[in-house]
């Protein structure tokens, strides 16, 4: 999933999942100027839920979700999973 924060000073881009204690198991993170993605690798469906992407600057954050949806077994290649959210 990506997630697009801009503006000065440029934002600190998290991620977190809604509901449930996953924690991102074979997640990985990548973050450039402003652009943060967050890929699972290997995902199942208890990856399945909403995630958040959480932008923060100069004392404001903007906060925007989306759903994942995973069905089947163990993906070994990485779906084509594209949401973009723009804070």
């Amino acid at each position: 999933m990506e997630c697009v924060a801009t503006g000065k000073p440029l934002p600190v881009v998290t991620w977190r999942k809604l509901r449930g204690s996953h924690k991102f198991e074979g997640a990985s993170f990548g973050k450039i100027n402003g652009l943060s993605n967050l890929k699972i690798e290997s995902v199942t469906e208890r990856d399945s839920g909403k995630y958040e992407c959480v932008a923060t600057a100069a004392g404001r954050t903007i906060r925007r979700s989306a759903w994942l949806f995973v069905k089947g077994k163990n993906l070994k290649k990485e779906p084509f999973v594209c949401v973009s959210l723009a804070c």
